[in-house]
């Protein structure tokens, strides 16, 4: 057996499910393999995420297979091998770099990926190709492989490149966390918004929100705060806000920690004086600790759900997992209408008073 050819192999396939996994999660608004403790989101949308507009995954998938199938062709082909695994190496080196030392956020998905591909390179160090008399000979040991053994790996082959779809297709509805589920009433429209000022994803979801809201003033809006580990700089917007709902600004608060790109406690302090806050009861309520008590809970129960992060929006009973558009949450609004239950309840005009949690 051709150890160097099993090697190469067996890497390309595991680089090839990884970046499907990636993949899968860049093209659907609900993420099924990133999960809440993962710096994924860091990475993935950052501007290393992205190669000439596409997801630095697909490109990843497409390597990875091209990579396996040329492990299957004659010598004249699979001559490349070697050179293709010696630069596979290089750039996975260089984004795992970037991910430690620039964005510095870790992606785990994302360093299995490059791991494949650094492996890659290993391997053709350590495993050279052997001499062939021929450019026209297959591999050594590949042209006697039986017919069963090709069989296995065309299965696996195309297991890695559909695994990672198929599960986010078979994987079980979200179940509403008790919580969210607490606050619906009938006869009521409530939009239940679980957040974190430093989530990319939430503040690409905020406008459209903020625009769903004024089409159709009749849905209720409960927010909950839920700052990540993977930000660090997620716990003082986060206090902030509570403070800021303890004073009845919240949402003015809100509009502003959305837009800043700087959360740090001296700056977020000024956004409360612009947010007309009262800086004396602010600063007191700021270091309560009952604030991170809230917060904490919030983030446990957000993390017991286990939905792939944030943000989490309920339109009534219906989940909007992961970044939404106007036209995905006026998609959810229409399903809603359409049901006979609902119906008689939609055209309604419902309480907007402060709820438990954290009410805007």
């Amino acid at each position: 057996m051709n150890l160097r050819l099993v090697a190469f192999r067996l890497l390309s396939l595991l680089g090839l499910a990884f970046s499907m996994a990636m993949l899968v999660d860049a093209l659907s608004p609900t993420p099924a393999f990133c999960s809440f403790q993962a710096g994924c989101d860091g990475v993935t949308h950052s501007a290393y995420g992205r190669l000439l507009g596409g997801p630095l995954s697909a490109w990843g998938a497409a390597a990875f297979a091209g990579f396996y199938v040329a492990t299957f062709l004659p010598h004249r082909a699979a001559r490349y091998l070697g050179p293709a695994a010696v630069v596979a190496g290089a750039l996975g080196l260089a984004l795992m770099a970037v991910q430690l030392f620039v964005l510095r956020r870790v992606c785990p998905f994302c360093l299995l990926i490059d791991a494949a591909a650094l492996l890659l390179a290993v391997v053709e160090l350590a495993l050279p190709a052997p001499a062939t008399q021929s450019p026209q000979q297959t591999p050594p040991d590949d042209a006697a492989t039986p017919t069963w053994t090709r069989t296995a790996w065309l299965a696996a082959g195309l297991s890695a490149l559909a695994a990672a779809p198929l599960w986010a297709t078979l994987k079980p509805a979200p179940q509403m966390p008790a919580a969210v589920r607490a606050l619906q009433t009938a006869g009521a429209v409530r939009l239940v918004e679980i957040t974190d000022f430093a989530c990319p994803h939430c503040r690409v979801t905020h406008p459209a929100i903020g625009e769903f809201l004024r089409r159709h003033p009749e849905v209720a809006l409960t927010r909950f705060v839920a700052p990540l580990p993977a930000h660090a700089d997620g716990r003082p917007p986060a206090r902030a806000y509570l403070a800021a709902v303890r004073q009845g600004r919240g949402e003015a608060l809100a509009e502003l920690l959305f837009a800043t790109d700087d959360r740090s406690s001296q700056h977020v302090r000024e956004l409360a004086t612009n947010a007309g806050l009262d800086l004396t009861r602010y600063d007191a309520d700021v270091a309560d600790p009952a604030l991170d008590q809230e917060l904490d809970a919030t983030l446990a129960w957000v993390e017991a759900a286990d939905t792939g992060g944030l943000p989490q929006l309920w339109l009534a009973d219906l989940p909007l997992l992961g970044a939404q558009t106007l036209e995905s949450l006026e998609g959810a609004w229409a399903r809603l209408r359409r049901r006979p239950s609902d119906a008689a309840a939609v055209p309604r005009l419902y309480d907007r008073s402060p709820v438990t949690g954290n009410p805007r």
